[in-house]
């Protein structure tokens, strides 16, 4: 029951495993908090074993009655405590979304990737907005040769966008990635995240071209982790065509005619196993001699 006081509970959390009580989180309740207050999830493993442990905090919690509850969803998608290091690091299977949260402000919560195939691995972030600039530190690593070789850093708050687009990895087949997510000022402590992983065939952009009397010299800029490109060329109302594959990002079209306009568009392309997959188009560039 709410009483305008700031003192009250300290509530934490244990797992027991291997013999030992390992540390969850630790939570401060205040007799002047909402009455409901939803403590830090657990991303507990099958037959797993935790403690909540409640103690005063200052005498005047003393005789107030509480309430405590659980409840449990099963799910493949969360993560897994402790995975606090690379060696304990959750798998994040591509294609799902996963649900995680930092139950202390030392906590860090590490995810492994293995890529299945070559491609560009996109990453998003999602949260519950709350009006604070404190948040989340997120890093993406490499694994290769024995190392961990940064690729990139961000830094979300908890009032940035419900969903963040993270840099995305170049990834190569069997390739292994980590994504470690760690505690920004304590405020987003017991804040639900989740963080997915997806292919996407990396899109060329950027399309323009320069004429010179019939020739049109296309160029574009790259894609990410793709094995080459397309062109396709339409001559007035006529049907898309495609008129080259090339490993780099240019190509130059010779006959470009006076009477009608040309119409042209590029569109990368990943091989794996000896099957093309395929990005969108860019936008469509126009010519005439």
């Amino acid at each position: 029951m709410y009483t305008d006081d700031s003192h009250g509970w300290d509530i934490t959390i244990y797992r027991y495993a291997n013999g030992e009580y390992q540390e969850l989180s630790n939570d401060r309740i205040t007799l002047k908090d909402n009455e409901k207050y939803r403590l830090p999830y657990i991303g507990a493993v099958s037959n797993g074993i935790y403690y909540v442990k409640i103690k005063n905090y200052n005498w005047r919690s003393v005789g107030k009655e509480y309430v405590i509850r659980n409840n449990f969803q099963q799910s493949d998608y969360y993560e897994k405590e402790e995975n606090n290091s690379y060696t304990t690091a959750t798998d994040l299977k591509i294609g799902e979304k996963y649900n995680g949260t930092l139950n202390s402000n030392s906590d860090k919560d590490f995810w492994k990737i293995t890529a299945t195939k070559k491609g560009y691995i996109k990453l998003s972030f999602g949260h519950d907005y709350i009006d604070d600039y404190h948040g989340w530190n997120v890093y993406v690593y490499q694994y290769v040769n024995g190392e961990y070789k940064e690729l990139s850093s961000q830094t979300i708050s908890l009032k940035d966008n419900k969903l963040i687009q993270l840099k995305g990895i170049s990834a190569q087949s069997g390739g292994i990635y980590y994504v470690t997510i760690t505690n920004y000022n304590w405020n987003a402590v017991g804040v639900n995240y989740t963080l997915k992983a997806a292919y996407s065939i990396g899109k060329p952009y950027n399309l323009r071209g320069t004429i010179s009397k019939r020739k049109i010299t296309l160029k574009w800029d790259r894609g990410n982790a793709v094995n080459g490109y397309e062109v396709y060329c339409k001559v007035g109302n006529g049907k898309y065509k495609k008129i080259a594959n090339t490993l780099t990002n240019s190509y130059t079209y010779k006959k470009l005619s006076k009477k009608k306009t040309c119409y042209f568009k590029v569109r990368s392309y990943v091989t794996n196993n000896g099957v093309k997959e395929y990005s969108g188009f860019t936008a469509v560039v126009k010519a005439r001699a």
